[in-house]
């Protein structure tokens, strides 16, 4: 689990609208998420961990090319209208502060790093130090949803490679 200190939605502003007439910027600050999450195929204790990893196994036979992943959930209901469609809102920004904790052997990159850089058999060498850090909105397996997956949910698949 992500201890409140270590993760932090300072700002979190979006503007949404019932109607095309009236539109609202809103602010909210959360000071841990409401689900946290290690997405990882041998957890054996999803939403309990102290910390979490985060690791690809890029180009290796029966693994996801992102393997370790953290998942994050706010409930937002009570600063924003939930229950109107996608486009009733635009997230004007997120700032998501999170504390790294492997000995000081993180090396952060603020760069894009191509696809072909990673792997074991890399096109491309990667030619600055570390990598970048992705956020990506998640998208759900086997009929889960953001109201139906919990922090103890089952993972979602069997790896094809035993643990």
């Amino acid at each position: 689990m992500i201890r409140a200190q270590s993760v932090l939605i300072p700002a979190l502003s979006i503007l949404w609208c019932s109607n095309a007439a009236q539109a609202q910027v809103v602010e909210a600050k959360y000071d841990e998420p409401s689900l946290d999450r290690w997405m990882y195929p041998f957890n054996g204790s999803p939403g309990t961990r102290f910390e979490m990893t985060s690791f690809g196994a890029v180009d290796n036979e029966g693994f996801d090319d992102h393997d370790a992943q953290v998942l994050l959930g706010f409930d937002t209901s009570s600063d924003f209208m939930p229950g109107l469609g996608a486009s009733e809102y635009r997230i004007l920004e997120i700032t998501v502060k999170m504390t790294v904790s492997n000995d000081n052997g993180f090396e952060y990159d603020d760069t894009y790093d191509p696809f072909d850089t990673y792997g074991m058999l890399a096109s491309f060498p990667d030619l600055d130090l570390g990598r970048p850090i992705n956020l990506f909105l998640p998208g759900y397996r086997d009929g889960y949803d953001q109201s139906t997956y919990f922090e103890n949910t089952v993972f979602g698949l069997v790896p094809d490679v035993a643990p």
